[in-house]
């Protein structure tokens, strides 16, 4: 269930991950490689992401394609 910040429609760190189908820590590992850009944060300092912010980190995990590994493909014989 996502938990809404504001009335402003203001999403935790943690329901953008959720939306993402990632998890926290990836979302956060991503803020600090840039690979994300860093949303405004309210009078606590925690991060407070907006709907478009939202469906941008969405986008970008969809983007993601696992490398394969050395030895997928080969069969053992």
């Amino acid at each position: 269930m996502l938990h809404l910040m504001t009335a402003s429609k203001r999403y935790s760190t943690k329901d953008v991950a959720e939306m993402a189908g990632i998890g926290k820590t990836t979302l956060l590992r991503w803020l600090r490689e840039g690979r994300v850009q860093e949303p405004d944060r309210d009078w606590r300092g925690w991060r407070a992401w907006t709907e478009a912010e939202a469906r941008e980190v969405t986008k970008f995990a969809t983007r993601i394609v696992p490398h394969p590994r050395k030895d997928q493909g080969k069969l053992d014989l």
